[in-house]
């Protein structure tokens, strides 16, 4: 799929499923999608690569059938239904720093504060989940355990009227989870 969502993300980069030679064939985004993925890209993902260089597309589109494999929930944003929309990414040079995904961290929630419908942070792979906001989620900001469920994830409790007071006391209770699931 030709084009890009903005001047550093491509609109391919959100129809890849699964790692290359892996035989999962790509996503396809219809025009509403591409909408989606631009003010994804937009309000989020540019703010981020803007200020702190490169972020891998881990997952964007997925088909059910992927979606499935991966263990993903049969609601997930990342089947694009309706006005769902959401990606899986890494900041490149903070995967495995962990103040330094605090520093994306505290940057998307006071940035971005209304940008998104859940944030969520991976402890047991690094990396981020964003949605945009649709009618049916409300503003949600997680941690991803390595627990079962129903501790699966931690909910935080932000505030985005109030987000630079708010994303200070969200992210210092990300890395106290962090530390203690790693510990």
């Amino acid at each position: 799929m030709a084009g890009t969502a903005t001047k550093n993300f491509s609109y391919s980069e959100f129809t890849k499923q699964g790692k290359p030679g892996a035989g999962v064939p790509d996503s396809v985004l219809s025009e509403q999608d591409r909408y989606k993925v631009h003010q994804l890209c937009k309000a989020i993902l540019q703010p981020i690569r803007d200020q702190y260089g490169q972020v891998s597309i881990n997952s964007g589109k997925r088909s059910a059938v992927h979606n499935a494999n991966v263990g993903g929930s049969p609601a997930s944003h990342h089947l694009y239904n309706g006005m769902s929309c959401a990606v899986d990414f890494t900041v490149l040079g903070f995967a495995d720093d962990v103040q330094g995904r605090a520093d994306v961290a505290l940057f998307i929630l006071q940035r971005c504060p209304f940008a998104f419908s859940e944030l969520i942070w991976y402890t047991t792979t690094n990396h981020f989940h964003m949605a945009l906001p649709t009618e049916r989620h409300g503003q949600k900001v997680l941690v991803k355990t390595n627990r079962p469920s129903p501790e699966k994830y931690v909910a935080l409790e932000f505030d985005p009227a109030n987000a630079t007071a708010s994303a200070r006391r969200v992210v210092a209770q990300m890395l106290k989870l962090d530390a203690e699931l790693r510990g």
